[in-house]
């Protein structure tokens, strides 16, 4: 089982806008944390104001004409960054990663984690996410404009459709096998904050996914497997990464919050 991340009240007490530590002797790979060096934690908490700097290499990378850069957010419990789309009638995306930095060595991490809420459509229809549209969080090699083309990649994706769905949905690629659409049953809660995990404790051979969605997860994740993957080939390093699209349409101004993000690795 993925280790949850911490609750607020933790979280607001680190004093250092990025953290990065050994792990705490917990959970299911607490045998193997003897050594203070044998696995360590990234994590962004996103304590600046607005106008603040991302912490290298994180940075936020946009396309359209009227898009505007992702930022942190004013007065936010325990630090908001923010990455959104416009009301323009054009393609735009968003995304949060390092820049195609990749330091994470897949074979490497034992658990990725994000606490995120989507605001969608604010200005036309509420709560939908116009066709063509995504979201998508986890883990993948150099960003692609082409979604389905990354060959290295474990995340969770949300693709607005005709019938206004908002199946959040699992995806893998291990450069061999492209496991695609996978329906984990649950479903994006629009407005309301949730807790996504990617476990690799037991091996590229059974990549768990992990949600905790409900009114009762805001606060403290209740994690339940929603998927597994077999990425037994996957060989290559990857960096968190956060995304958020719309295709060419009128309003379709989604915002993504990113509460918090932590990846744990070995050396």
């Amino acid at each position: 089982m993925a280790l949850p991340l911490k609750t607020k009240s933790h979280l607001a007490a680190k004093t250092a806008q990025q953290i990065r530590k050994p792990l705490e002797v917990r959970g299911p790979i607490s045998a193997l944390a003897g050594s203070s060096l044998a696995y360590s934690e990234w994590m962004e908490d996103f304590f600046p104001a607005s106008g603040g700097s991302l912490l290298a290499p994180l940075t936020t990378t946009k396309s359209g004409s009227n898009s505007v850069d992702g930022a942190f957010v004013d007065d936010a419990d325990g630090g908001v960054f923010a990455i959104t789309t416009t009301t323009n009638n054009e393609a735009q995306t968003n995304r949060l990663d390092f820049g195609d930095q990749l330091v994470f060595d897949i074979a490497k991490i034992r658990s990725v984690e994000f606490r995120l809420k989507a605001d969608l459509d604010a200005t036309g229809t509420s709560n939908t996410l116009g066709t063509g549209d995504n979201i998508v969080f986890g883990v993948a090699a150099d960003h692609n404009a082409t979604l389905d083309s990354n060959t290295l990649h474990a995340w969770f994706r949300v693709i607005g459709d005709a019938d206004g769905d908002l199946d959040i949905l699992w995806e893998s690629d291990d450069g061999t096998t492209d496991d695609d659409d996978n329906d984990t049953g649950k479903d994006l809660p629009e407005g309301q904050y949730f807790y996504a995990a990617i476990d690799f404790t037991n091996g590229l051979g059974a990549v768990q996914f992990l949600l905790s969605v409900g009114a009762s997860d805001a606060a403290v994740p209740q994690y339940s497997v929603v998927g597994e993957a077999s990425m037994s080939d996957a060989s290559g390093n990857v960096q968190p990464y956060i995304f958020l699209s719309k295709a060419a349409a009128a309003n379709e101004d989604h915002t993504l919050s990113i509460d918090a993000v932590r990846v744990v690795y070995g050396r």
